[in-house]
């Protein structure tokens, strides 16, 4: 997919987005079956038990790109908003997870747990966890079933169907150590798919667009430059030379900060 760059200041996307024949039956003539005997037959109760098929989630998006821009702190399902109460919404600024009507009523709070980054697929939430060292974490709509799928330091996460791309990230001696993984969304299939420290990830296709944060001996300071990894790790592309402080993608364009 080509991708093609312009300079903007990024807006925050919107959430809200027979006719049958009849058919007549004719009367058919009795007379060909009244000379025949109807043999018996015996029905048996037969239990068998009929596997269930879990439902793949394709590629559905745990969140839209403009929101996972910002940091992931809101999302819409399924006639709710999921967020992260920073702003005094409902009386309280508490960081907490909560969700509310589309039309602003019945808050509830989900998790009692610091969130960012929500990502929502199928019934379940995803986000990092910064009660718990930003830890990742899953759990029910309803908040119930919660628990933690990585014990590594996240930075920034993207649900895109049944997998959970993230990026991991320490300070080790004043020095920033990253690295690029994905799993299943049970937790199970860890992969890691590159060395870099990554943030702000999104997922599109079969391609993680990303910053990648670059130490430059000349100035002494660690920038961000834009890239696109593939999602098995193996090509890396470099997508622009200029410093990026946040990007969210749109209709085949990328929009970014420089």
């Amino acid at each position: 997919m080509s991708k093609k760059l312009y300079f903007i200041i990024p807006i925050l996307i919107a959430l809200l987005c027979g006719c049958g024949k009849n058919i007549e039956v004719e009367n058919r003539e009795q007379d060909n079956y009244n000379n025949h005997e109807i043999e018996e037959v015996i029905i048996e109760n037969v239990e068998e038990e009929i596997p269930s098929q879990e439902i793949s989630n394709s590629n559905e998006s745990g969140n839209n790109y403009g929101n996972l821009a910002n940091g992931g702190y809101a999302a819409y399902n399924d006639g709710y908003i999921y967020y992260v109460n920073g702003i005094g919404v409902g009386g309280t600024s508490d960081g907490k997870l909560y969700r509310v009507n589309s039309d602003w009523t019945e808050t509830t709070k989900i998790v009692d747990d610091k969130a960012q980054s929500i990502n929502i697929v199928g019934d379940w939430i995803y986000y990092i966890n910064k009660s718990d060292n930003y830890k990742l974490y899953k759990a029910r709509k309803d908040g119930t079933q919660k628990m933690m799928l990585s014990e590594e330091r996240c930075n920034s996460i993207h649900v895109k169907g049944d997998w959970i791309y993230y990026g991991v990230s320490y300070y080790i001696k004043g020095e920033s150590i990253g690295e690029l993984y994905k799993m299943k969304t049970d937790g199970s299939n860890r992969q890691k798919i590159s060395d870099d420290y990554v943030i702000n990830i999104i997922v599109e296709d079969e391609w993680i667009y990303c910053r990648t944060e670059t130490y430059i001996p000349e100035e002494g300071e660690y920038k961000y430059f834009l890239h696109k990894i593939k999602t098995d790790g193996t090509e890396k592309i470099k997508l622009s030379d200029e410093k990026v402080y946040i990007f969210t993608l749109y209709d085949q364009w990328i929009y970014y900060v420089n």
